[in-house]
C-alpha cells in the first residue's frame, strides 16, 4: 500500500470520532549529529534538518497535546501513554519511530484505530533579540495522522520556515504581525506553525514559547 496521503498537505486537520494514539514529534537528528537533507520515512518529502533538543521535542509534544484537547471532540491517548508502549515494541537502540509497521504495531497495542506521529526536522534558534536579528530562527516539522490497521496516511501536515521581514517578503505579513512584528524565537516560530496545522485554541493570539 502507498504511504502517501491523497489530501494536500493545506488541508486543515480533520475531526475524528475513533480513538487517537498522539505519539508526537521525534527528532530526525538529535543533538551531536550533523545537519542535512533528510527524506520522511512517512511522505518521502524531503526537508534541511538540524539538531533538535529532546526538550524541544517535549515542548512541542505538550503543545501539540493540550491543543487537541481544547480542540475537543477528539478520544485521545497521550504521547506518555503511547511513549510507555513504544519503547516495548521498539528495538533496543531504535531511537525514533522511523517504521510504519512500528507505528502500526503501536497503534495496535494501544487498541488506538489511528495514531498521530511525525518529525520535527529542525530547531534553529534567532541569533539577535526581538528586535534586531543576525540570523532568525528557523524550524521545520510533519505530522501524519496514520491509520492502525492498514498503515495508510489520512492526513498530513508540515510546516518549514524561516522569519522573514516584510522587507523582504511581503508574504509573510500573517507570520510577521502574529509576532506584533517582532523576531521570533523557535518556540514562538514552531507554535506559530502548529497554529496553522491544527488550529488555534486562540485564534489571533501571540505565539509564546519558553524561550522568549
Amino acid at each position: 500500500h502507498s504511504q502517501k496521503s491523497p489530501l494536500p498537505a493545506s488541508n486543515p486537520f480533520p475531526p475524528v470520532k475513533s480513538k487517537l494514539a498522539v505519539a508526537g514529534f521525534h527528532a530526525a537528528v538529535t543533538e551531536g549529529r550533523t545537519a542535512g537533507l533528510e527524506k520522511s520515512p512517512f511522505t518521502g518529502a524531503f526537508f534541511m534538518t538540524g539538531p533538535v533538543s529532546t526538550q524541544s521535542a517535549r515542548h512541542m509534544n505538550d503543545l501539540l497535546f493540550n491543543r487537541l484537547m481544547k480542540k475537543g471532540d477528539y478520544n485521545l491517548i497521550s504521547p506518555d501513554q503511547v511513549r510507555e508502549v513504544s519503547t516495548d515494541i521498539i528495538s533496543t537502540g531504535k531511537s525514533s519511530l522511523n517504521d510504519m509497521a512500528t507505528i502500526q504495531e503501536i497503534g495496535k497495542a494501544l487498541e488506538a484505530e489511528l495514531v498521530l506521529a511525525g518529525y520535527l526536522y529542525r530547531w534553529q534558534e534567532r541569533e539577535g533579540t526581538e528586535y534586531s536579528v543576525k540570523e532568525p530562527a528557523s524550524v521545520a516539522f510533519e505530522l501524519c495522522l496514520i491509520k492502525s490497521d492498514t498503515g495508510e496516511i489520512i492526513w498530513k501536515g508540515s510546516f518549514d520556515k524561516k522569519q522573514q521581514s516584510l522587507a523582504e517578503n511581503l508574504f509573510y505579513y500573517r507570520l510577521f504581525f502574529s509576532g506584533k512584528g517582532k523576531w521570533m524565537t523557535a518556540a514562538q516560530l514552531a507554535e506559530f506553525g502548529l497554529s496553522e496545522m491544527i488550529g488555534s485554541p486562540n485564534p489571533g493570539g501571540n505565539p509564546v514559547g519558553p524561550n522568549q
